[in-house]
């Protein structure tokens, strides 16, 4: 978060600590696991695109049903 104070910015965060249960802690661990592996997955897409082509791999493009 940025506030500006007469042209003059100042970065401003903000840190929390959570005290998740065992059941929560789960949930996250199985979420981020998936979070990871999608992120990791697409960014060995583009990496092979750009390889391969030398071309910037834009992401899925939208189909009209």
């Amino acid at each position: 978060m940025k506030s500006n104070s007469a042209n003059n910015y100042i970065e401003i965060g903000y840190k929390f600590r959570i005290y998740p249960t065992e059941e929560q802690k789960i949930f996250f661990e199985k979420h981020f696991g998936c979070v990871r592996f999608i992120y990791n997955y697409l960014l060995n897409l583009r990496m092979e695109a750009y390889r391969k082509d030398k071309t910037r791999y834009q992401g899925l493009k939208r189909k009209d049903i």
